[in-house]
């Protein structure tokens, strides 16, 4: 319907215009429900790891790394990869959306 405007009776333009209304307010509610602290996902991870009892070595072992990739990623040096978020989903058995 973008676009056709122009060829749109008033009940098709009124029709449009109420949906997009619905759909930003959809999106509104999305972005507003993620977790608004870019921190809480790495502190969810490091809580997990805290939880098993694991040390920045032992999630570098988990994730098939040299020993400094898991302190990198806990001090925030170093991003989560989806081959990582694959890990620790199975791992912990998690979405791996808890990550992101």
């Amino acid at each position: 319907m973008a676009g056709s405007e122009e060829e749109s009776n008033e009940d098709q333009a009124d029709y449009f215009a109420v949906m997009a209304d619905f759909v930003a307010a959809y999106e509104a509610t999305r972005r507003t429900g993620k977790d608004s602290n870019p921190r809480a996902p790495l502190d969810k991870l490091k809580y997990l790891l805290e939880e098993n009892g694991m040390t920045a070595a032992d999630f570098s072992r988990l994730l098939g790394s040299d020993r400094t990739l898991g302190a990198k990623i806990l001090c925030g040096e170093r991003n989560l990869t989806v081959p990582h978020l694959r890990i620790l989903s199975e791992r912990f058995k998690v979405s791996p959306a808890l990550f992101i």
